[in-house]
């Protein structure tokens, strides 16, 4: 209830900022917004891969001693199919069934000296009875039909003077493949670049850039390259600058929501209790959107991590006509009251008042108010006319407490000649 204009149209102001500020300061003090940015890097660095060791040139007299015969080659998909599954499965036992087919199809038949070859390399095949059910296969490695391409042999003296591709080669030399595979998998290692120049320097076959190299039993490839990063760096001072900002944001925000839930000489439509869960709630809207809208102005602004990406655009969008619109929707609801006394009836809302004096009041009436917001509604409402036929209304459609009080102060200050009327149309409101 207003007494007058200019404190009510005051709220309006002070509601838009009272929204602004503790919205903005719960962003600030929540923790959510970041304070790294993104940092790409591009630095050269040195990568490693280990491979097998070659075989070695297999000989005449060892192949015959081996495979007595030629070594079967995966010359249909019926062989191909049994050696891949042969190479998958070394050391695993087989079925006595499973394995008189794979003899049968791929060794026609044949009970020893068993041998395939494959990529020109030489496999041979070993049986070896692990139950009456299941035996087990095993592979070797026994040569190339081929000559092997020679590679550059390092040596535990050639390291000597590099301590640290000493450590690199002889742990990784140690772990099986699998594991190497993992600590290699695609990252440079821990390897100075001067000194892997020195080290390639020392020998006559080894580059700088790109090498291979036999280390004890397997074959190692080196190569400098760029290494991309993208590394996440603290802005510094922004936490700090978030949390100043926000507890300022608070408190002022505080002190002037203070201010908006002020005494009035009269009644309330709406309940201060119910306007401010309508203002958590408009606050509550504010503060996702407000999140939306700085996570995508910090990013641009200091190239922050950005949590939404481009979907923050709808925050900032959306922030600014709600933090304009609601705090006029809010008001005007908070503003609606009525002042009985002996003297009239004062109705009044965020822009307009109405006053009748119990001198003006001609006539009551009772109307049904049928249509609401496009539907059908079934509380009354009573007109109050004046002499020159203006009128104010009394509203059924307000909470149950309200009603009563505006009843009671409607009964105890009308004029006697229209209690009786007025107690009439009261019952039915």
């Amino acid at each position: 209830m207003r007494v007058t204009k200019a404190k009510i149209f005051a709220t309006l102001p002070l509601r838009f900022f009272v929204y602004l500020c503790l919205s903005l300061s719960i962003i600030f003090l929540s923790g959510f917004l970041e304070t790294t940015k993104i940092i790409h890097s591009s630095n050269e660095a040195l990568f490693f891969k280990r491979h097998n060791k070659p075989p070695k040139k297999l000989s005449v007299q060892k192949y015959k001693q081996l495979c007595d015969s030629n070594a079967v080659q995966a010359d249909d998909d019926v062989k191909r199919l049994h050696i891949n599954r042969l190479e998958s499965t070394p050391l695993i036992p087989v079925t006595r069934m499973d394995w008189g087919r794979i003899r049968e199809e791929l060794f026609m038949g044949r009970h020893e000296k068993l041998c395939f070859m494959k990529n020109d390399v030489v496999y041979a095949v070993k049986v070896e009875e692990s139950s009456e059910l299941m035996i087990k296969v095993t592979l070797q490695k026994v040569g190339s039909t081929s000559m092997p391409k020679k590679y550059p042999m390092v040596g535990i003296n050639d390291l000597a003077l590099h301590h640290e591709i000493k450590s690199f080669l002889f742990e990784i030399d140690q772990l099986s493949d699998r594991d190497s595979s993992f600590r290699l998998r695609n990252k440079p290692v821990n390897i100075g670049l001067q000194d892997w120049k020195l080290f390639t320097d020392s020998m006559q076959d080894l580059d700088y850039m790109a090498t291979i190299f036999i280390f004890d039993n397997h074959l190692y490839s080196a190569k400098v390259k760029s290494d991309y990063q993208q590394l996440d760096e603290e802005i510094p001072g922004l936490k700090k600058q978030y949390m100043i900002t926000g507890i300022i944001l608070l408190v002022v925000g505080l002190l002037l929501m203070s201010k908006l839930y002020r005494s009035v000489n009269g009644i309330k439509l709406l309940a201060n209790q119910m306007v401010s869960v309508m203002d958590l709630i408009v606050i509550i809207i504010l503060v996702v959107l407000g999140f939306m809208g700085m996570d995508y102005l910090l990013a641009e602004r200091y190239g922050t991590t950005s949590i939404l990406g481009q979907e923050g655009l709808l925050g900032v969008f959306c922030y600014v006509p709600i933090l304009l619109i609601m705090p006029i929707v809010v008001s005007w609801k908070s503003a609606r009251g009525i002042l009985i006394n002996e003297h009239g009836i004062l109705n009044s809302d965020l822009i307009f008042q109405t006053f009748m004096s119990w001198d003006e009041l001609s006539r009551m009436e009772l109307m049904d108010d049928v249509e609401f917001s496009g539907r059908r509604r079934s509380y009354k409402v009573l007109f109050l006319h004046t002499i020159d036929e203006n009128a104010i209304t009394i509203s059924g459609n307000i909470g149950l407490k309200v009603k009563r009080k505006i009843k009671t102060l409607l009964l105890k200050h009308v004029p006697g000649n229209k209690k009786h009327e007025m107690e009439i149309h009261l019952s039915s409101l």
